[in-house]
């Protein structure tokens, strides 16, 4: 007697069947989940980066020069607050299905968005990575040519509304 091995052309028709059913199911799930992970990441950066442009803010306004030794000269720039907080591998673009997202602030909140538009500016014709608009005149924190951060004196972003 000869015994039969192997699946019948139906068992992996059926089989094949049902893993596409849970690919259909899975995929949809999957990319939610990376989306949802990657929007709450860029929150979270950017409201580190938020935290370390206030703390220098507020060394400018205190004259406290202990951790900025440029503090009580006014002269604070973005780079020196990136190096002392450690920010370079965060300030770096998001990327949300090949939209790159840059950070951006904006009466001292920090975003990050895309320039939707392309012209080179980040204002309420954009959109921040959560879907959100994006308050006019928003100043982006990163070179999108350089691939760095943008430098200059932190007094020009207008963190506050302290008169210097």
């Amino acid at each position: 007697m000869k015994s039969k091995k192997g699946f019948t052309l139906v068992e992996l028709v059926v089989v094949i069947a049902i893993i596409a059913i849970l690919a259909a199911i899975a995929i949809p799930i999957v990319a939610s989940t990376t989306k949802s992970s990657i929007v709450s990441r860029a929150k979270t950066n950017a409201n580190t980066i938020e935290y370390a442009f206030k703390e220098a803010d507020a060394a400018v306004a205190g004259a406290d020069n202990t951790i900025y030794i440029h503090a009580s000269t006014n002269t604070i720039q973005i780079s020196e607050v990136v190096a002392a907080n450690k920010l370079e591998r965060i300030i770096k673009p998001e990327h949300l299905f090949g939209t790159p997202y840059y950070p951006v602030i904006c009466k001292s909140k920090v975003y990050f968005a895309a320039d939707s538009n392309n012209d080179s500016k980040f204002d309420a014709n954009d959109t921040t990575i959560d879907g959100t608009k994006l308050p006019d005149e928003a100043i982006a924190l990163y070179d999108q040519t350089k691939g760095c951060a943008i430098d200059g004196n932190i007094t020009t972003l207008n963190l506050s509304n302290r008169k210097n």
